[in-house]
């Protein structure tokens, strides 16, 4: 505002989004349906902050346990709070998580029930059909594969544990 017209800042303003920069959406299973991702009011759902998103949002995902599939179809960067405290369980039923997109960041989660196999696809804890993705500290446990790597390249896969898989990485 070079014309220095308008109210004067105050201490109270909140800069996110900031202009330009990657939006950050809050997910929280405590939280009541309807929320607007906001940290005052987090949507429920992983699924929700994913399909809100633009391509570089960040979503920060609070201590809990998510039922649900999700599907990344959005170049953004998942955050749970610590893999010991957040926990994606897809009782049995297809991925865990599946990574659709490039440059999608995945971190502290506990990965857990994934179907076994299904044809034409084979259910993993967090399949992977995407390249230049990083996914980091999370443990993938009883999932048909722990994390699958389908015709993917240039991803990095470093400190997560996989145990109880049919086959783990």
């Amino acid at each position: 505002n070079p014309l220095g017209k308008g109210d004067s800042v105050t201490i109270n303003v909140i800069f996110d989004p900031w202009i330009g920069g990657p939006r950050t959406w809050y997910v929280d299973d405590d939280a009541l349906d309807g929320g607007d991702g906001s940290l005052e009011h987090p949507f429920r759902i992983i699924q929700d902050a994913v399909n809100a998103s633009d391509d570089r949002a960040i979503i920060r995902v609070f201590n809990g346990t998510y039922n649900e599939n999700v599907i990344i179809n959005k170049s953004v960067s998942l955050i749970g709070n610590g893999s010991a405290n957040t926990t994606i369980d897809a009782g049995g039923n297809g991925d865990v998580v599946k990574i659709t997109v490039d440059w999608v960041n995945m971190s502290g989660f506990w990965i857990t029930g994934s179907g076994r196999v299904g044809r034409p696809a084979i259910d993993s804890g967090i399949d992977v059909e995407s390249n230049h993705n990083i996914i980091s500290n999370n443990n993938c446990t009883n999932n048909y594969y722990g994390i699958y790597l389908f015709s993917s390249s240039e991803c990095i896969i470093e400190n997560n544990a996989c145990e109880n898989n049919y086959l783990d990485i």
